[in-house]
This record gives structure tokens, C-alpha cells and sequence, in this order.
């Protein structure tokens, strides 16, 4: 699959509306993306989120959908790299 190309910013942006399109990702934050090497599935970049409210189950519940939405965007874009 042809992935589409973004800025790491058009990305993180991407990234953050699509997690706070989810109830459960409410409380959800992009802690940190590093982009890399293509890895085996020919992805550049790799990101991770937090819930930092004290309510473990709903940062349980909230963690399941985001891991769910970083893997489809990670089928369906790259970070343009910058030369």
C-alpha cells in the first residue's frame, strides 16, 4: 500500500484530532513520535500516547482505541524526510 506523505507536524496534528474524535480518548495526549528507519511494514515513524488522569480503567479503555488508530495511520502515512 502507497502511503501518503505528511509533514511530522501535519502528522502529530492528524494524529491528535483523530484520537480526540473518541470519547475515550478524552483525556488522551501524544506524548512523543520519533521518526526512524522504514520498519518491515515500510513505516517511518513510530508515536505513543498517555492518559495522564488518575483513572486507570478509562486510560485502559482510552489506550485500546488510540493503539487501534496509531496502527491504522501507520498503514496509511509516512513522514516526508527532510533533505
Amino acid at each position: 500500500m502507497q502511503r501518503r506523505l505528511k509533514s511530522e507536524d501535519e502528522l502529530k496534528t492528524l494524529l491528535a484530532r483523530c484520537v480526540q474524535q473518541h470519547p475515550e480518548c478524552a483525556q488522551c495526549e501524544l506524548r512523543a513520535m520519533c521518526i526512524h528507519r522504514p520498519d518491515h511494514t515500510g513505516c517511518n515513524w513510530s508515536a505513543e500516547f498517555d492518559f495522564p488522569a488518575d483513572d486507570d480503567a478509562a486510560a485502559i479503555r482510552g489506550l485500546s482505541v488510540a493503539k487501534r488508530l496509531l496502527t491504522r495511520a501507520r498503514t496509511q502515512y509516512n513522514v516526508v524526510s527532510a533533505q
